[in-house]
């Protein structure tokens, strides 16, 4: 069970996308505009990973990081911060993949997590502190 610590709005074009949206590949061909409530004083970390990778029948490579972007101010959106690993679209672009937004609270109002990073950022905890991780999920098919 995940514990809520910031809200977050996350749409592709008009579509809302919530806990269990959702949404064709060819709407999620750009980046999301995402926006992260919280406190103005505080930085988010945004991930967005695929915990089936390359699918849920075989997911042989497993939480595979599509995007990440920290140093986000409270009440801003995801583009005002630092993008360490650029957008990827659902790939291969058939089937079902299912998506992970995390949204940690960077501690010390910045983020502990420095330099760039390259695919494959296979597993979340190469990407972010794992005691700063909480999510919210989405489906796209």
């Amino acid at each position: 069970m995940f514990e809520l610590s910031v809200i977050m709005s996350l749409y592709f074009d008009d579509k809302n996308v919530t806990n269990g949206s959702d949404v064709k590949p060819s709407l999620a061909a750009s980046a999301p505009l995402v926006t992260i409530g919280g406190e103005p004083h505080k930085f988010y970390t945004l991930v967005m990973i695929d915990p089936d990778d390359p699918s849920p029948s075989e997911p042989t490579l497993r939480e595979w990081a599509h995007w990440i972007v920290t140093d986000i101010p409270g009440g801003s959106i995801a583009s005002q911060g630092k993008e360490i690993l650029s957008y990827m679209p659902p790939h291969p672009q058939v089937g079902i993949h299912r998506y992970i937004y995390s949204d940690p609270v960077s501690a010390g109002g910045t983020t502990r997590f420095s330099g760039t990073a390259k695919r494959p950022c296979v597993l979340l905890n190469q990407c972010v502190c794992p005691e700063q991780q909480s999510r919210a999920a989405g489906r796209f098919q």
